[in-house]
């Protein structure tokens, strides 16, 4: 619980530079979110580029348009770049070592 609301999140990464690839996300897990979604929980992605060392956390509600995009035939991946504009980047750390918090506070100042 954060904040009152549950958190619910999925860990992946990439050694792609450009894009990732949603085939690293499974059905399953995608419908777990949209149901924690649909809760009002907090759902999101945490995404690193491996070889680029860079963390995003993707909110659910725009990882679903791109998966959505997927289904109905189109790209099969997020570009790096679609990443940086929807997301928000942590930087790895000592303690603790990704503050996801920080970036749910400001995804939350966003939306309100």
């Amino acid at each position: 619980m954060w904040n009152g609301k549950y958190i619910d999140f999925e860990a992946k990464e990439t050694k792609n530079r450009t894009s990732f690839p949603l085939q690293n996300i499974h059905e399953h897990q995608v419908e777990h979110m949209r149901k924690v979604s649909e809760q009002n929980g907090i759902t999101f992605l945490l995404v690193k580029f491996t070889v680029l060392d860079r963390y995003f956390v993707v909110p659910y509600e725009y990882f679903e348009k791109k998966w959505e995009r997927m289904i109905e035939g189109g790209r099969k991946s997020i570009t790096l770049s679609e990443i940086e504009e929807m997301s928000i980047e942590i930087e790895a750390r000592y303690n603790p070592r990704l503050d996801y918090l920080s970036a749910l506070k400001k995804l939350q100042n966003n939306f309100n």
